[in-house]
């Protein structure tokens, strides 16, 4: 985890479409401020990277169900019938910031372009999103899939004696 500029080899990105770079220096400082949003890599500047280091962050999902039994008198048996509601991700239902999945932005920072002639890796810290020309800020992001929202559902069952 690189504490200063001089301890990565940084080379500058050329966007053809726009004839623009995003030079060694603009990415060095796009790097050490993402570097310092991240408590686990801030804390370890100048170190190697422990495998599994970095931890997501942690969630909790509350679920409920709601069972009611009601019972019917069917051939001289009783049998019941039983009616259900789940509710999963309950705490999202109640407030969308609780309950969200947090992802990675990405899983390698730099990306190795080669060695240079005396040897050195050379790296690059690409854009988030190239087109827009916006860097990486943060770790995580909230996951917009299944796990992130809450989820009702029904059921019905008739169960035999």
């Amino acid at each position: 985890i690189p504490k200063a500029s001089t301890d990565v080899a940084l080379t500058n990105i050329h966007n053809n479409a726009d004839n623009t770079d995003y030079t060694p220096a603009q990415q060095w400082s796009d790097l050490d401020a993402y570097i310092s949003q991240d408590k686990y890599l801030n804390a370890h500047r100048g170190e190697y990277a422990e495998r599994n280091g970095g931890i997501q962050p942690w969630r909790g999902q509350l679920d409920i169900r709601i069972l009611q039994d009601f019972y019917v008198q069917a051939g001289g048996k009783r049998n019941t019938l039983q009616l259900s509601l789940d509710i999963i991700n309950v705490a999202n239902l109640i407030n969308s910031d609780l309950g969200v999945l947090k992802v990675p932005n990405r899983t390698n920072l730099l990306t190795f372009r080669g060695y240079d002639a005396a040897g050195v890796p050379q790296f690059q810290y690409p854009y988030l999103n190239a087109t827009t020309k916006t860097p990486l800020t943060k770790t995580f992001r909230d996951d917009l899939g299944l796990l992130s929202r809450w989820q009702m559902q029904i059921g019905l069952r008739y169960i035999f004696n």
